[in-house]
């Protein structure tokens, strides 16, 4: 959750829900003119990871910047990102298809694009052998904590806390500007557990542990080894 630096309190009368790259209402905005009432909203909510689906990080930030515009002094954003470590260390990025009773055929391709940090997925639809396949995508930039936190900073808000999950995942160490640093232990929902040192939000000399116990990611000098 964050905050913006003024420290008014806060009234909950307005609240929005936005989804950015969902269609929620039946009124569309492209993506330079998201509507903006400066001072209005007392709480934002970006719930389902709907964050990120700007092809630019420049495009990423003006949202974040325009949520703040319409913030109210003392107003909070809250932000329900997806975990870009957990997504690499557990998204099945492979082809996979299906066929239903029908015949339909559905074909799915699932890639992680490390250079952009982005997961794309792609999706193709054959109803028949003679009709032409219906092909539709998603893409989604996966921010680490220190480049969200960055932009968020930058677009005027300050850390207030951070979650793993809806559940509350519990992180026992040192923090520094509201983002791990130093030696601490997270303990997740789901029984995986990461100990070892963190470097502003990010995992540094780590080790991911699943719920049997088992290692199965690392983390050296910030570079992700798979053992």
């Amino acid at each position: 959750m964050y905050e913006r630096f003024f420290k008014n309190k806060i009234t909950p009368i307005g609240v929005v829900i936005i989804n950015i790259g969902i269609r929620t209402q039946p009124r569309c905005f492209t993506k330079y003119s998201i509507p903006v009432i400066a001072d209005i909203f007392d709480v934002v909510i970006n719930m389902f990871s709907s964050f990120g689906y700007m092809e630019e990080d420049k495009d990423n930030f003006l949202v974040l910047k325009q949520i703040f515009e319409g913030l109210k002094r003392g107003g909070r954003v809250v932000l329900d990102l997806q975990n870009r470590e957990w997504v690499i260390a557990n998204s099945d990025f492979n082809k996979n298809w299906d066929q239903n009773e029908s015949g339909m055929i559905f074909l799915e391709e699932r890639i992680f694009d490390l250079n952009k940090s982005r997961a794309i997925v792609k999706f193709k639809v054959i109803e028949s052998k003679k009709s032409e396949p219906i092909e539709i995508f998603h893409s989604i930039r996966l921010y680490t904590l220190t480049e969200i936190g960055n932009m968020l900073k930058k677009s005027g808000f300050k850390i207030a806390s951070v979650y793993g999950s809806y559940d509350g995942n519990k992180y026992v160490g040192n923090w520094k500007d509201g983002m791990f640093h130093g030696k601490g232990t997270l303990s997740q929902s789901d029984g995986t557990k990461t100990f070892g040192e963190w470097k502003n939000g990010d995992m540094w000399n780590s080790i991911l542990y699943n719920k049997d116990e088992n290692i199965f990611i690392k983390y050296v000098n910030g570079r992700m080894i798979k053992p």
